[in-house]
């Protein structure tokens, strides 16, 4: 998901090749249930063959999100095709009857690992019939010796394409006919005695698996899949709540109890987001919305970032606060997540959560940002919503904030503007005692450069900042060497108005300073933008409004 949304952000094409020459082998080896759909929990080898046979919701939720984004990036029909067979193991074996999704399924039967899920060439060739067979042993790679202690696990060794070459068929005529061949295999396998059942519900897995199926139905165009997604957040809002209406942790048998922990809050909100993205229906925005609000009544730290459990919980014997996303993402970084759908959503009021998370783990992201890769996708959808620049301050003691720390002023060698004529720009900035800027450029990658930019409004301008020298300074653990702006820094700028507004004599010029505090022990807050007007006039001689090429 994070080179995803790197590759959206920079169109840097070697993301989106890792991406897909991952998910292509995950989904051709024996971590993914060939028959079933599906997948098992992880694998034991560097060939995705072998895998451990358990299957968690969890991994189905991130993983259909994944496929279903990449789809949507690509359109490589593959990867649509994975989105589906997972979405119908998910509705086929893993949902109640209510609509909420069960938890898990056991890796074995009869105290044997994987064996419903394996096969020996006897059992295949009973299922299929001789041409089937044929054509199902090049596909499903059982036509060589077998791959796991005496019997098969079925994989794809080859890609689509090249398995209809090598049969002499088209793409869709094999997949036509390895949909015949799959439903008689996963028919013979349901006589098998099969894995166990964990059929609970847990509240933060259910709502990884709304958001995934919701985005999956917008994308790929399918119906039932929002369907079960709503269906299944109708039964969460129903079950999953006490009578006070608070949100709870796990459900069995339509019982619920244990008061609901940061991943739950977090993960619903994100599910009922997603479905009111896809349906518009306000009420998932309004549930949405409410349990946001619990979250941060419940759960906020001023110091920044949330607690795991409520003070009232007393059967943990300690509150987890993981700085790190393993199979499941850490509770902060899906709440990083949440905070910035709902401002995104209209809600400007949580960015400075989402902000404020961000930064309390800055530290950790920094030194290790490998361990963090769902709260920097969290960042990623942070600036692209655009929320740092007016979400109001979060009530009580907390982080500063960028904005909060640095004015700017701006003056122009001239007040009266003509198309095609220069005019000289200096932005002065202010920045408290304690903190500095990042110079431009920026030091090391992970920091954001001081950029100032100028518009008016109904016109054009080329801009053209002259950033000065910043001061060196050690930062960090790491004496990392940075250039920064600190106390009052002037930056010049060259203005060239290439069209002036129309049918005006006077106006007022945009001044805007991006900027990221930080302080000298490596601690950076989140990005703002930071703004000031100029009143100026323009020339009206009846050239107003006219466009003029910089060059000229």
């Amino acid at each position: 998901e994070l080179l995803m949304s790197h590759y959206e952000k920079t169109g840097e094409r070697s993301s989106m090749t890792m991406v897909e020459r991952t998910l292509q082998s995950v989904a051709r080896g024996g971590m993914h249930d060939q028959a079933g759909g599906g997948f098992h929990r992880y694998s034991t080898d560097a060939k995705w063959l072998v895998p451990h046979f358990e299957k968690m919701l969890y991994d189905q939720a991130q993983l259909l999100h994944a496929y279903t984004r990449a789809y949507r990036l690509t359109r490589n029909d593959e990867f649509r095709r994975v989105s589906g067979r997972i979405a119908t193991y998910v509705g086929r074996e893993m949902t109640s009857p209510a609509g909420l999704f069960y938890s898990a399924q056991d890796s074995e039967a009869d105290g044997e690992e994987g064996k419903p899920y394996l096969w020996s060439r006897e059992e295949l060739k009973r299922a299929l019939g001789e041409a089937e067979y044929a054509l199902a042993s090049r596909v499903y790679g059982f036509s060589g010796p077998p791959n796991f202690e005496g019997r098969y696990i079925l994989h794809r060794p080859d890609s689509y394409e090249d398995a209809a070459r090598a049969a002499g068929s088209s793409a869709p005529e094999l997949l036509k006919k390895l949909d015949a061949i799959d439903a008689k295999l996963y028919a013979e396998r349901r006589k098998r005695r099969q894995p166990s059942l964990d059929d609970k519900s847990i509240a933060s897995w259910n709502g990884l698996m709304i958001e995934a199926l919701a985005f999956a139905g917008g994308v790929l165009k399918n119906d039932r899949y929002v369907r079960m997604a709503s269906r299944a957040a109708d039964d969460l809002m129903k079950t999953l709540r006490d009578k006070d209406g608070q949100l709870l942790h796990v459900a069995r048998g339509g019982k619920a109890k244990l008061d609901a922990y940061l991943d739950d809050y977090a993960a619903v909100i994100l599910g009922l987001l997603e479905l009111h993205r896809v349906t518009g229906e306000t009420r998932w925005l309004a549930d949405a919305d409410r349990i946001g609000n619990a979250m941060v009544e419940k759960l906020w730290e001023p110091g920044g970032g949330f607690r795991y459990a409520a003070p009232s919980v007393a059967y943990l014997i300690a509150s987890p606060r993981d700085s790190f996303d393993g199979a499941f993402p850490s509770a902060h970084s899906l709440a990083v997540r949440a905070m910035t759908g709902l401002a995104a959503a209209g809600r400007p009021r949580y960015a400075r959560y989402a902000a404020q998370t961000m930064a309390a783990f800055e530290p950790a992201a920094r030194k290790a940002p490998h361990a963090l890769p769902y709260m920097l996708w969290g960042l990623h959808e942070y600036r692209v919503a655009k929320l740092s620049e007016d979400a109001p301050p979060v009530e009580g003691p907390g982080l500063p904030s960028t904005a909060g720390l640095v004015t700017i002023e701006g003056r122009l060698s001239r007040s009266k503007l003509s198309p095609g004529e220069p005019v000289d720009l200096v932005v002065t900035i202010k920045i408290d005692e304690g903190w500095h800027l990042n110079a431009n450029p920026a030091s090391l990658p992970s920091l954001v450069p001081t950029a100032v930019g100028a518009a008016l409004e109904g016109g054009k301008l080329a801009v053209t900042p002259r950033y000065p020298e910043g001061r060196i300074i050690m930062i960090g653990p790491e004496n990392d060497r940075v250039s920064v702006y600190d106390g009052r820094v002037e930056i010049p700028a060259r203005l060239v108005p290439v069209r002036l507004p129309q049918s005006k004599t006077e106006g007022r010029l945009s001044v805007s300073v991006e900027a990221q505090a930080c302080n000298e022990t490596g601690r950076c807050l989140a990005p703002a933008t930071i703004r000031t007007e100029i009143p100026v006039r323009y020339r009206n001689d009846g050239v107003t409004g006219r466009t003029i090429s910089p060059a000229d």
